[in-house]
Order: C-alpha cells, then sequence, then structure tokens
C-alpha cells in the first residue's frame, strides 16, 4: 500500500495504473483499463474472477470479500484488488484527503465515490518467488479493512459488553 502511494505521489499522468510487480495481474489488460477509463469512470479495478492458488487461499479470499462488503459502510466490489487505473481527479483526493499511513486502499478508493468500472481476469500464479503475506499477515490486512470501514464490530462488541453487565449483575444479584 505505501509502494502506491509513493507512486501515486511522483506520478504527472492523468491517470495512474497501480499494479504489483509480480506479474499476477496481467499487464495484457491496461488496454482494457483504459478503455473503461476513456468512457468516463475515475476509478477502473480489475476483478479476480478466478486465482491460480491453492484451494484454502481461493476460499479464504472469496469469504473475506464477502463478509467485508456485508460490514463496510461504502460499497467496494467483490473480488477487486489493487490492481487498476486512477483517474488524476481520485489520485488527488486520496493523496490530500487521506494522510493515513497505513491504509486500505481497495477501501479508500471506493469511499471517493468516483465513478467506477471493473476489469475480469483470472489471477495467474506468481511469475517468480514466493508471495510476502502470511496467513497472519492477511488476517492482518482483513482487521485492517473491517475496522476502517465499519462500524459494526465496535457495535457487536457494546452489545457483548452490555450483556456481560447484565449477566455480572444477575449473578452478584443471586
Amino acid at each position: 500500500q505505501n509502494a502506491f502511494l509513493s507512486g501515486m505521489r511522483v506520478s504527472r499522468g492523468d491517470g495512474v495504473i497501480l499494479m504489483d510487480g509480480d506479474l499476477q495481474d496481467p499487464p495484457r489488460l491496461i488496454g482494457d483499463l483504459v478503455d473503461k477509463w476513456l468512457e468516463g469512470n475515475g476509478i477502473v479495478y480489475g476483478v479476480r474472477i478466478k486465482r491460480e492458488e491453492s484451494l484454502f487461499r481461493q476460499a479464504a479470499y472469496k469469504v473475506f470479500y464477502r463478509i467485508f462488503r456485508r460490514l463496510a459502510n461504502v460499497n467496494v466490489p467483490l473480488d477487486a484488488g489493487d490492481f487498476g487505473l486512477l483517474d488524476r481527479r481520485v489520485v488527488d483526493v486520496l493523496l490530500r484527503d487521506f494522510p493515513e499511513k497505513i491504509i486500505y486502499l481497495r477501501g479508500l478508493r471506493a469511499y471517493t465515490g468516483f465513478k467506477s468500472a471493473g476489469v475480469e481476469y483470472v489471477r495467474e500464479k506468481r511469475f517468480d518467488g514466493a508471495s510476502t503475506n502470511s496467513l497472519l499477515g492477511n488476517i492482518r490486512w482483513a482487521k485492517l479493512a473491517i475496522f476502517s470501514f465499519s462500524e459494526k464490530p465496535l457495535e457487536y462488541i457494546s452489545y457483548l459488553a452490555f450483556a456481560s453487565v447484565v449477566a455480572s449483575a444477575a449473578a452478584g444479584v443471586f
């Protein structure tokens, strides 16, 4: 996320393409991203219709995106990663209005409210090397996403705290 922010800070074009360097997001789709951008979309994101990964990782990602969608206060597209194209106006809003250092870009991108569209693709196996995202790292990103874009976890915690106080008071009286 910080690498994307750094790239956006130094970019000068009317549109900025964000993609990881491991070639899992295919550069051949850049033309499709540009076409959707030229249609008037300020945000064009890649939608991973399939991932060439273990069944566990595929299922975990699918479950996360669906839980996140139900909890989030903004409409974050399902199965959309960071790969995509942002209009200069979107980049300027992200850099100006969100000074945070630890961000969940997919959520902030949706939060800006600009017109958006997706381009579907199959996320291929990593060209070389291994992912630096461990299971614990992915859980950390999931927590960041959920707690950054939803009040529901805090609401659930307050209900649980209230129920605990009532149960404790009832136990004390009993």
